[in-house]
């Protein structure tokens, strides 16, 4: 496959693979291994070209947020990727988490709770819902901490799913 050249923006571990997300899109590297490649998977989704910002999985699901929308699969068994719509309700996206109940994507505009089995998006606006652009999200059994430029919000998750 063809080597990834510019800044790493983004990694995410599944087993001895290591995704890489970078400005030219997504590649993958693993254990000895001394580049990032491009698989034929990847290569055949043209979003996927597109600059990386953030990366993250749970057991069943490895996403790729790009500046405009997430693209997604299953990994067990590793499945096709999925593409979602564009979200301007999110801004340019930023950051994105993964736990069991699904995905939460955040964006400049704030963010969205996403399940991949009904492909909807919950969305909590910036300014309103949190105080300003989300700049990286974190997730526990209990809680959803959003990191905006206005400062950190916590929200327990069943109040925003």
């Amino acid at each position: 496959g063809a080597r990834l050249f510019d800044a790493v923006r983004a990694l995410a571990a599944v087993g001895d693979t290591v995704w890489v997300g970078a400005r030219s899109g997504l590649g993958m590297t693993w254990s000895g291994s001394d580049r990032v490649v491009i698989p034929p998977g990847v290569a055949a989704v043209p979003e996927l070209r597109d600059e990386v910002v953030a990366l993250a999985r749970n057991a069943q699901i490895l996403v790729t947020a790009l500046r405009d929308r997430i693209v997604w699969r299953a990994l067990d068994p590793p499945a096709a990727w999925t593409v979602e719509r564009r979200l301007p309700e999110l801004g340019e996206l930023t950051a994105v988490t993964a736990d069991a109940e699904g995905l939460w994507v955040g964006g400049t505009r704030g963010f969205a709770h996403y399940h991949p089995e009904t492909r909807a998006f919950l969305v909590f606006n910036s300014p309103g819902d949190v105080p300003g652009a989300v700049r990286d999200l974190a997730v526990d059994d209990r809680y959803l901490w959003v990191a905006t430029a206005g400062g950190v919000v916590r929200f327990e998750k069943r109040s925003v799913r």
